[in-house]
């Protein structure tokens, strides 16, 4: 009787089941088209754009990008071995009364605007005459005696109100110190470096130097090779979203490199990357609109040569259009004999 009842069961509920699988492979499907066709779409969208596609895409294969030759040169290891020595330099204080041009000095320096203190250091580490601050202020430097207090005016040009103003610099040499650079022995490279002779410490730089430039030659070739085709197609994306792109991903990231060193937007923008903010701006708003184009064009082959691109079990959209970039451009590089 129990097993009666097991099979009226079983063959009752069968196309429940059935009718289950089905849905499940069915929504499997989905989800894979959906793969393919939405996943740089959904990448973008995160920035909320209206419009934003390939009118047209350029043949991509065929480009006419040339690879540099890599190789390193004795100029080249010579001169890294040289910012080697010099980033293991050392900067003692000396026993001289009076600054002489090239000169560490350490100095207690104040500069006033007007009535307005800008800048205030009771401790400042500058080399003579390197361009670290006003050159009128620096040359002053020159023969000034170790304990001196004094006071220079010079004029200097305001970026955020763009014209030039007078300000008053007031010093006092605290020390001298000399440039202590190492030499390049076999002590010094067994105590800083997992060699034993001077001779292993070049083969080895050298070889990482090589492996350094191949690697900046071949991003520059991966540049190139998209730059042409966004050069030669045709996108539906304007200006403004452009911009609002560059906003939220490019100028936010260097928000937040400005947060580590305590700055402002501008202030970063001014002493770390040595740029006035439009040109900042302007180099944002280039830099995003090569990222979407790339995107497009990325998205754009994916979906028309059926590449096999295995995004399964990915956390968020960033790492699979990562993932999938990859993949298409090992796959362009390959068809264009780049690689």
């Amino acid at each position: 009787m129990k097993k009666k009842r097991f099979l009226f069961l079983f063959f009752a509920l069968l196309p429940v089941f059935i009718s289950i699988l089905i849905i499940n492979q069915q929504e499997g499907k989905v989800e894979s088209q959906k793969n393919r066709e939405d996943i740089v779409t959904e990448y973008l969208s995160k920035y909320q754009f209206e419009t934003y596609e390939v009118q047209y895409i350029a043949p991509y294969d065929g480009l006419s990008i040339s690879k540099e030759e890599v190789k390193v040169t004795q100029k080249d290891l010579e001169k890294e071995i040289n910012d080697i020595l010099e980033a293991y330099a050392k900067i003692p204080q000396i026993n001289r009364k009076y600054v002489k041009d090239g000169d560490f000095v350490k100095i207690k320096l104040r500069i006033l605007d007007g009535k307005d203190i800008v800048v205030k250091n009771n401790s400042q580490l500058l080399k003579v005459g390197a361009g670290y601050f006003d050159q009128t202020v620096e040359e002053s430097l020159v023969g000034k005696k170790v304990g001196q207090k004094y006071s220079i005016s010079y004029t200097y040009f305001n970026e955020e109100e763009k014209c030039y103003r007078k300000a008053c610099a007031q010093l006092k040499v605290l020390s001298i110190h000399c440039f202590d650079k190492p030499e390049l022995t076999d002590e010094f490279v067994k105590d800083n470096f997992e060699y034993d002779s001077v001779h292993a410490f070049k083969v080895g730089l050298k070889k990482q130097l090589l492996e350094e430039k191949t690697k900046q030659v071949e991003q520059k070739c991966i540049k190139d090779m998209y730059s042409e085709i966004i050069k030669q197609s045709k996108f539906v994306l304007s200006e403004k979203e452009i911009a609002k792109y560059a906003y939220q991903k490019n100028v936010a990231e260097t928000v937040e490199e400005a947060k580590i060193y305590n700055l402002t937007l501008e202030n970063y923008v001014d002493s770390c990357l040595e740029s006035s903010m439009d040109e900042y701006y302007d180099n944002m708003y280039l830099q995003a609109e090569y990222e979407i184009k790339k995107a497009l064009i990325v998205q754009s082959i994916y979906n028309r040569e059926n590449i096999n691109c295995s995004l399964q079990n990915r956390s968020t959209e960033d790492e699979n259009y990562k993932i999938l970039e990859e993949v298409i451009t090992e796959w362009l590089l390959k068809i264009n004999q780049l690689n």
